[in-house]
């Protein structure tokens, strides 16, 4: 058990045609953002807006320049939770925010905003 969440596509003219990008296991830092930010519930998709996948590019960004968790901790702290797993800053954080910078620079550069709706999706 445990905090499992992926950002996904889905086109705006065909529903069945959705591409899951990236999967994040128990990165509670984004949980707590998209919880913040969003009404995310417990395996429901949650659409998010372009301005959003914007700041986190933004954010990861400045983390992974910065590699401090004291800019971790200002920017995309980790959140407590029942199966939310490692409150630290550790490599597993990092490599979390670096996947998270991947996959919102495509999804920028790819996807549309007007062809493509960006999902959230949360489990836990």
């Amino acid at each position: 058990m445990g905090l499992d969440h992926s950002l996904s596509v889905r086109s705006k003219t065909d529903n069945s045609q959705e591409e899951r990008l990236a999967v994040f296991r128990k990165f509670n830092a984004l949980q707590g953002y998209m919880e913040r930010l969003h009404n995310v519930q417990n395996t429901v998709d949650e659409i998010v807006p372009r301005t959003t996948i914007e700041h986190l590019n933004e954010i990861a960004t400045k983390i992974l320049d910065s590699k401090s968790d004291e800019v971790s901790l200002e920017l995309l702290p980790p959140t407590a939770g029942f199966f939310y797993g490692s409150t630290d800053c550790d490599d597993y954080y990092y490599e979390d925010v670096q996947l998270l910078q991947n996959v919102t620079r495509l999804i920028l550069d790819k996807y549309s905003d007007e062809l493509y709706d960006v999902i959230y999706w949360c489990w836990w």
